[in-house]
């Protein structure tokens, strides 16, 4: 297992930008050797998407890679088994679960739909998506179980990608579907909104939107958003839109109103689209959410066939369109064509606490040719960019759709993962460490307990003198997939930076100040100190006995005049040693006398303390110790 660290500083000169191909493609040398496999279909020729996150909850980052004409694959990360320095993938997918798609898979994502503690799996394909339930809470075995027609997602347009996001605050993940038109056939093109219901099902909510209006029913959408555009503290919905022909499919912009008080159980979302100057017309594939001038409000951008386009937030509820001006449209390729950009991502690559940004390219048809070469601006930080596509190694021509950033190897430095369409994928390892750069980073992953587990729509900021740079979690509004779900600050040469996070809420917390080089995990209202003695409705002395780890064991509590037990709390049990919450089939079997659970392998042997949180009426617990008995 990988663990983050210091990375070696070799040398550094005068501050100047690192150009020598920063990025090798190392796909091939890690086990990522997917040969996308093309269906025939008409177009637009979508797919693949990919999506990062730690499914096995063993420390490191895997990946699921969708495919086309043929089974999906999901990459678990093995650790350097090779002892070249990188972490090596194998294909996991058949026995996890995953490698069978309905139809045709478009794009995936990682998602804690139900809150239980592991990363769930949902993948769009054309003609049935399909939601996948992650067993390791409940049998700690990392394999999925297909939920898609119990929880009420089994929509069977083209979906292109999804955004996850908590819009109305209940604690549960809701979804928006961005669908582009299926042919020859039309129907089932509008995009829907799934509001989560808390029980592991969605209803069709689209009408809080709009009810059957062109906006969402032409079927021409691509990349959807939640973000606080606004900064008012609950989620909006951004959607990029493809234009073909005379459909009228600017992009919307919908502003969250809050809670419908004419209609009780509803939500009021407003077009704001044309006021906020948000309307652009273009064939929109992929976007880009983020803070470019750190002003602490976040710009949009898209890619198109031609110009691309930067969306600068006016901090007055607008934007402005400063994308000639910053100098990253390219409107044609240096063969002379048009250029045609996919997926659409910001991130630091040089740890210089500032977004630079970077689109995948590639041709729609295979005539002339299928192939273009990607681009990668570099953020200068007076709201232009310069074009360094070549000089650090992201320029490779091939036919791009999809772009993910993760920090894969743990080194601190953020790389990227190209999916492409009939070629295999690129992952760019950013070799700046090795190259002699010095700027520090920090990186925070968050968990929620009163909000979604995944945290999406918290806010965090690091401060380093005198700049404050922001980074809000969402589930990766590119084209295709999602990102790793880690908020990366790039902090220079600082050794330190001062964090504050706001949880989606609307809780704030000054986390205090974090030396640099390291990943922190945050876990909402965690407390870490000494045990609240003889707390009236706490939890007392905590005891297991009986057989091993993977069979039935018996779960007893002592007692205490004016206790009672976690089972009758709507709260959470949280693993102080580790600053993690505890595994949900334990929190559900503590506090209920003679209760027969099971205890996952991977705790055999170990002894943790555990104190339970206050949520809704009851308070914090004492500590209690748990000893988990060894395998014989």
């Amino acid at each position: 297992m990988k663990q983050l660290a210091l990375y070696l500083v070799l040398s550094f000169v005068g501050g100047a930008v690192l150009l020598a191909q920063t990025f090798q493609n190392v796909a091939g040398d890690v086990g990522l050797q997917l040969d996308h496999t093309v269906a025939g279909i008409c177009g637009p020729p979508l797919s693949p998407g990919s999506a990062w996150a730690d499914y096995d909850a063993d420390g490191d980052v895997d990946v699921m890679v969708t495919n086309h004409g043929a089974s999906n694959r999901l990459y678990q990360n093995q650790g350097d088994t090779t002892l070249d320095g990188l972490p090596d993938f194998l294909d996991v997918a058949l026995a996890a679960g995953v490698d069978a798609p309905t139809e045709i898979s478009i794009s995936a994502v990682f998602i804690d739909y139900d809150n239980d503690g592991d990363q769930d799996l949902f993948v769009t394909n054309w003609g049935g998506n399909q939601l996948f339930e992650n067993q390791l809470i409940e049998s700690g075995s990392a394999t999925f179980t297909d939920v898609t027609a119990t929880a009420g997602l089994a929509d069977t347009g083209r979906a292109i990608t999804t955004a996850w996001g908590d819009f109305d605050n209940d604690g549960f993940l809701d979804v928006y579907l961005a669908k582009h038109r299926e042919c020859p056939d039309p129907e089932n093109s509008a995009d829907v909104l799934f509001h989560a219901n808390g029980d592991g099902t969605f209803t069709d909510v689209t009408s809080w939107l709009c009810d059957g209006c062109d906006e969402i029913g032409f079927g021409l959408s691509f990349a959807p958003s939640w973000l606080d555009y606004d900064n008012d503290g609950d989620l909006d919905l951004y959607v990029v839109h493809d234009a073909i022909m005379a459909f009228n499919s600017e992009n919307r912009l919908w502003q969250n109103q809050g809670p419908d008080l004419q209609n009780p159980g509803q939500w009021l979302f407003e077009d704001v689209s044309a006021a906020a100057g948000a309307d652009i017309r273009l064939n929109g594939m992929g976007q880009g959410v983020g803070d470019i001038d750190n002003d602490g409000f976040l710009d949009l951008a898209m890619s198109n066939i031609g110009s691309n386009v930067l969306l600068h937030n006016q901090q007055d509820g607008t934007f402005a369109d400063i994308s000639a001006s910053a100098g990253i449209e390219r409107t044609s390729v240096p063969d002379g064509g048009i250029s045609i950009t996919w997926g659409t991502v910001f991130f630091d690559y040089d740890n210089d606490g500032r977004l630079d940004l970077y689109f995948v390219a590639g041709n729609i048809q295979d005539n002339p040719t299928p192939i273009q070469k990607n681009a990668f601006f570099r953020n200068n930080g007076d709201l232009t960019f310069t074009d360094l596509s070549a000089s650090v190694g992201l320029d490779s021509p091939s036919r791009g759709r999809n772009v993910s950033t993760v920090d894969f190897d743990g080194d601190g430095w953020v790389d990227v993962f190209d999916g492409n369409f009939g070629y295999p994928p690129a992952l760019y390892h950013n070799d700046s460490a090795a190259l002699g750069a010095t700027n520090s980073y920090l990186q925070f992953t968050v968990e929620g307990t009163v909000d979604n587990r995944d945290a999406i729509g918290t806010r965090l900021w690091a401060s380093v003198a005198g700049v404050t740079q922001l980074r809000e979690i969402n589930s990766g509004p590119s084209h295709g997939g999602g990102d790793s779900r880690v908020a990366h600050f790039g902090l220079r040469g600082a050794n330190r930076a001062n964090v504050s996070v706001k949880w989606p809420n609307g809780a704030e917390q000054d986390l205090g100040e974090f030396t640099a080089n390291q990943r922190v995990h945050v876990v909402q209202n965690l407390v870490l100190g000494a045990p609240s003695p003889g707390v009236a409705g706490g939890l007392n002395d905590l005891q297991i006995t009986g057989s091993d780890p993977g069979r039935e064991v018996v779960l007893t509590m002592g007692t205490r005049p004016g206790t009672k037990t976690i089972g009758q709390c709507p709260g959470v049990l949280l693993d102080i040693e580790n600053a993690r919450r505890v595994d949900k089939e334990l929190s559900d079997a503590i506090g209920v006398a003679g209760l027969q659970s099971t205890v996952p392998g991977r705790f055999a042997g170990r002894t943790l303390r555990f104190q339970a949180w206050e949520i809704g009426t009851c308070r914090v617990s004492n500590v209690v110790t748990f000893t988990f008995p060894a395998a014989p």
